[in-house]
């Protein structure tokens, strides 16, 4: 299938909506050349993308599909759809042409202004518009977003993903396809104040989101030079913000949810107790990412600690004692 007629077909299938076996009705969008590896549920011979849909909507358990050109056994047909439950992992594979059944309409090629996606580089072309770098992503081996600015008259940077954006001035990205994972906004000469729980090395502050994602209870940071540059995570998404010139900060998860008991503690089962948390909203996010955690009491014990329990137990009234329970 050529590339002119793959995109012709993307754009159809864009425009519309398909009811499948469970009742509900579904957008389509083709990924050319990328696959949706693993959750497989069936197979069906098609010689081309668009004889995909009609096995995909009548298998319950198909919500994707990957077409190929590989021949099935006993079939006369130059192709295969391979029916899927998700699509969960995306990868870039010549020939192969994928589509997700999604419930909304998917909005892509949505310009952010003033923002630049940082790595993930695979090629740069000459464009003085910004409005052609869709299309030539589009049609460009690996290409999920690019970043544009006006280099030599003006740049389309085609990139792989959009992995972590910074604010720069006069760059404008976009995403060309979906993409699942949250867009990681870096700020550039913003401090986020308190809500300290650890500071950990690291050169760049790229590095620091790895770094707040393996520690529990993390949901923001902010990167400085110090020591050859620190990373200074945060308990919470929703901390204060001040201009600081070299530092950068980013949030990497919002605050979980949680309902709270005033001067109630939760007598035992539990888990584990973390010092040093100064609020119950702290304690709430580091439930979250605590196994086995559902409940918690904080307290002020040791200027601050947060005791992570499995169930609730007895209430007993303790003044300044604050008990919560993860919001499913």
């Amino acid at each position: 299938m050529s590339t002119r007629v793959a995109l012709s077909l993307m754009a159809n299938f864009f425009m519309a909506n398909f009811v499948m076996s469970d009742g509900n009705s579904y957008h389509p969008f083709v990924e050319l050349n990328f696959d949706f590896v693993g959750n497989d549920v069936g197979s069906a011979p098609g010689s081309a993308v668009d004889k995909c849909m009609e096995p995909c909507m009548a298998n319950p358990k198909c919500k994707a599909y990957s077409w190929s050109n590989y021949k099935l056994a006993n079939s006369s047909v130059d192709g295969t759809c391979w029916l899927k439950s998700d699509r969960k992992e995306v990868v870039a594979k010549y020939g192969v042409i994928s589509s997700y059944m999604w419930e909304q309409q998917v909005q892509t090629c949505q310009k952010l202004v003033d923002t630049d996606f940082v790595g993930n580089d695979i090629a740069q072309v000459p464009s003085p518009e910004v409005d052609k770098c869709c299309y030539i992503c589009s049609k460009t081996y690996n290409c999920r977003s690019y970043s544009w600015t006006n280099f030599n008259s003006g740049t389309c940077f085609l990139k792989s993903g959009h992995g972590i954006a910074v604010t720069k001035k006069g760059v404008i990205s976009a995403d060309v396809y979906p993409n699942d994972e949250p867009l990681l906004m870096l700020k550039e000469g913003v401090d986020f104040v308190d809500h300290d729980i650890a500071n950990k090395p690291s050169n760049t502050p790229e590095g620091c989101f790895d770094i707040c994602k393996s520690v529990n209870g993390c949901r923001s940071f902010t990167h400085t030079s110090h020591n050859g540059g620190t990373c200074w995570l945060k308990s919470s998404s929703t901390a204060t913000e001040v201009q600081k010139s070299g530092a950068f900060s980013a949030v990497v998860k919002p605050n979980s949810k949680c309902g709270f008991q005033a001067d109630v503690d939760y007598s035992g089962n539990d888990i584990v107790n973390v010092p040093g948390i100064k609020n119950p909203e702290d304690c709430c996010n580091l439930c979250a990412d605590t196994k086995d955690c559902k409940r918690f009491t904080h307290t002020f014990y040791m200027q601050g600690t947060c005791w992570l329990k499995n169930n609730q137990g007895t209430s007993l009234q303790a003044k300044g004692a604050n008990s919560g329970t993860l919001s499913v």
